[in-house]
């Protein structure tokens, strides 16, 4: 059986232990396994290549930094997939700050140098950024509350302070969020995501 055969059948937990042991061979196998998945997730939000380069690089490096803090293998899909979640609308909400600079340039009559930009690929990201703002506002109370928790809030709560805040238990947490996800994704869907425009605008 060849190396690659073998890294291709070690079980999370093995890479987990592996990272933790500084081994590059369980790093390496980790990032075979779920590097596809990261990149998957960032093209399902319409990122521009670099900026899923960048994400594949701010996820990796938090994974490193986490993984000793996980509390069950298990996880570690689940860990990986939100964490690029959350890598890929922070991407989102930094283009919409800087297409906000830079409309306010245009407005007063002047071009920022204080930032290097593209006026196209800013203006398109910032729509995805209110299209993705809009759907989210679309969602029940529940499910708005909870994708806000777990992808939006900057302080990244901890699924006990969720749990408190939501009344909800934290072993409906994961489910929960998937039906959610599901109805944000059919939302998107909707108004025309995949393609940057927004079908049936409410703004």
């Amino acid at each position: 059986m060849g190396r690659t055969e073998e890294r291709s059948s070690w079980s999370d937990a093995q890479l987990v232990r592996g990272c933790r042991d500084g081994s590059s061979e369980a790093w390496g196998a980790l990032i075979e396994r779920y590097g596809p998945m990261i990149y998957g997730i960032s093209r399902r939000f319409r990122l521009m290549p670099e900026d899923c380069a960048d994400v594949f690089g701010q996820v990796c490096k938090l994974i490193l930094e986490n993984l000793g803090k996980l509390r069950s293998t298990d996880r570690l899909a689940g860990y990986i997939a939100t964490t690029t979640q959350r890598a890929c609308l922070a991407q989102l909400r930094d283009h919409d700050h800087r297409a906000r600079i830079l409309r306010l340039a245009v407005d007063e009559g002047r071009f920022p140098t204080q930032i290097d930009v593209d006026p196209e690929e800013v203006g398109l990201s910032a729509l995805r950024a209110h299209t993705v703002r809009q759907a989210l506002n679309r969602q029940d109370q529940r499910c708005r509350k909870l994708l806000k928790a777990l992808f939006f809030d900057e302080t990244e709560p901890s699924y006990d302070a969720i749990s408190r805040s939501l009344a909800l238990p934290i072993s409906s947490i994961g489910p929960t969020r998937s039906r959610c996800l599901e109805k944000f994704r059919k939302t998107l869907a909707g108004m025309d995501f995949h393609t940057g425009g927004i079908k049936g605008s409410s703004a």
